[in-house]
């Protein structure tokens, strides 16, 4: 039976709740770290002898996972960029031609596989590192490796995310020959001086102009890009003429994240020596944040998430991004993926030449695996529906058989006091400030509904 006094005291926890502020917006919850994902659903690792076993016995199957994905890594990059807490490896055309060959081996294996076969694929994500760096050859034939292997559903999203200036015309014509529907371009800043801060060195115009060569060359796929406020120097003007160049482009669709200094990230390094001035306090950020919702709304754009947004052309769903976060199925490949199926959670080996051995040896190249929760798709939907800025509770409880809404109630009541969450009937809502504080509080609700729902199995 769950511990009535344990959820109370969690529930006076400003860890926990946040604060009891006026100023919810700006105050609701200590800045102390840098806020992750949000996860929620603690994980016991399984031991490296069984990785091979549990993934084997996975993949023998169909499997049940309705909505599956696929998520492909490139660990290299032409540049490394100061705020970026996820670099690997330089681009080196050499190396990256061994990489590819190995990643090819590892798709062709994974096709005669029951679980790869057993339902369509939905989406399809290039990721990285920087998946810019591969030759059009290259592209070419990862593409064709994926449809000789896996069942991709006729309407399957396939994105690849790049730097703008990485992609040249040919790549381009490569991508669109193979299938790609969706271009991701991480821009994160068009003013000059900043990008050149971060150790990026396109500057506006030239960013700007090749930004709307590809949104109009080809009527083929769709074009979303990244911008992150906070900078280092970044002001409210500078953010707000990033806003209004992305509206006046030709793009369909964008982020807007908050920037994160990672711990002994280069940017880190860098404003502890006192080379660059502090990034934009969480406060600051909250304002920003404020400031791209009431521009793009004002502009016309349909709010998908917490921070995407697409123009009503109805040409950006987000499907990848919608897909993961709900924890559906993803099925990994190449060095530093990571997905899960069927129950198992699994990353893929970061260092190239170690997941380059394991693949030679017919491995799947697993540097940790985990069976994930029993209530892995509640807390998945969970999660995707907070990342959208609502919950609707009695859905939740009528599609998986249990109290979600009264389990969940006491949480939201004292959020809805604070002015974080709005509620009506069975539905929550995020206020701004929820959704600024978004991480915090879906890792709050996962954290409190997995206590309560483990008292129930005894787990």
């Amino acid at each position: 039976m769950v511990d009535s006094q344990k959820l109370n005291e969690l529930l006076k926890s400003e860890a926990f709740v946040g604060k009891d502020t006026r100023d919810p917006l700006h105050e609701a919850f200590a800045v102390e770290t840098v806020a992750g994902h949000p996860g929620g659903m603690p994980r016991k690792p399984a031991e490296p002898k069984d990785f091979q076993m549990m993934w084997n016995d996975a993949v023998s199957q169909p499997g049940k996972d309705p909505d599956r994905s696929i998520y492909i890594h490139t660990p290299f990059c032409r540049l490394r960029c100061l705020y970026c807490g996820f670099f690997k490896n330089f681009k080196d055309i050499e190396r990256q031609d061994q990489y590819v060959m190995h990643l090819l081996k590892e798709i062709n294996t994974a096709g005669k596989q029951p679980y790869v076969q057993g339902e369509p694929i939905k989406s399809i994500y290039f990721g990285g590192g920087t998946p810019g760096v591969l030759r059009p050859e290259q592209i070419r034939e990862l593409l064709q490796a994926l449809k000789d292997n896996a069942p991709i559903a006729p309407d399957c999203e396939i994105t690849f995310e790049t730097s703008i200036c990485d992609l040249d015309d040919d790549q381009i014509t490569a991508c669109l020959g193979g299938g790609v529907n969706r271009f991701s371009f991480g821009v994160q800043t068009f003013d000059t001086k900043i990008r050149r801060s971060m150790g990026r060195p396109d500057d506006k115009d030239t960013l700007r102009n090749r930004l709307n060569e590809i949104s109009t060359m080809q009527d083929q796929a769709t074009v979303v890009i990244d911008l992150i406020y906070g900078f280092p120097g970044q002001t409210a003007a500078h953010w707000q003429e990033d806003l209004e160049i992305a509206i006046a482009s030709s793009i369909h669709g964008l982020d807007t994240y908050s920037l994160k200094v990672f711990p002994g990230s280069l940017l880190d390094q860098a404003i502890q020596k006192g080379d660059l001035p502090k990034e934009a306090d969480r406060a600051t950020q909250a304002d920003m944040y404020v400031q791209a919702v009431q521009t793009l709304e004002k502009a016309g754009l349909r709010k998908l998430s917490v921070c995407h947004w697409g123009r009503f052309d109805m040409k950006e769903h987000s499907r990848y991004n919608r897909m993961s976060k709900s924890g559906a199925a993803c099925i990994p490949f190449g060095a530093g993926g990571g997905g899960n199926i069927d129950g198992m959670s699994v990353m893929l080996q970061g260092d190239v030449d170690k997941y380059e051995a394991m693949v030679e040896e017919g491995l799947k190249p697993i540097s940790f695996a985990s069976p994930v929760t029993p209530f892995h798709k509640l807390c998945g939907r969970v999660r995707g529906d907070m990342d959208r800025g609502f919950l609707s509770l009695r859905e939740l409880d009528v599609e998986f058989k249990l109290p979600v809404s009264g389990y969940l109630t006491p949480l939201f009541d004292v959020w809805e006091r604070r002015g974080l969450v709005n509620r009506a009937m069975d539905r929550i809502d995020l206020t701004l400030a929820g959704q600024v504080w978004n991480v915090e509080m879906t890792r709050s609700v996962i954290g409190f509904l997995q206590m309560q729902l483990n008292s129930k199995t005894g787990k």
